[in-house]
């Protein structure tokens, strides 16, 4: 008699212990990584002396920027966000803007466009 209850025990133990771990077994492949990538395009700035990109808690500075050169950078995505663009001119005029979105659970690839004082949010693709 003793050897069936220690079975049933046994038994019980083994079917807690399964049933505690599958939450977390499927909480970990139901997870993926979340990544963003963009590219940056300086058109026709003249006096555009540096940008800073912020993104899902991010900074990527680019300094000595020059018409027609191009900058790329991946992330990962933490939060959700959208990019915090801060562009510095020579004579020390700042303009901020805001452009685009991220979520967890996909991967972006974004191309951003500054021409004079203005930027544009040129194209996205989601995956």
């Amino acid at each position: 008699m003793k050897l069936k209850k220690r079975n049933r025990i046994n038994y019980l133990i083994v079917i807690v212990i399964v049933f505690a771990a599958i939450p977390s077994a499927v909480m970990s492949f139901g997870r993926r990584e979340s990544t963003g990538r963009f590219v940056l395009e300086i058109g026709n700035s003249e006096g555009l002396k540096s940008v800073s990109v912020e993104i899902s808690d991010q900074r990527f500075i680019f300094s000595n920027v020059q018409p027609g050169s191009t900058y790329q950078e991946e992330y990962g995505i933490t939060s959700d966000s959208h990019y915090d663009i801060l562009m510095t001119f020579e004579n020390g005029d700042t303009v901020r803007k805001s452009v685009g979105y991220v979520t967890i659970g996909f991967n972006y690839e974004h191309r951003i466009l500054i021409t004079g004082r203005e930027l544009s949010l040129v194209s996205t693709t989601v995956k």
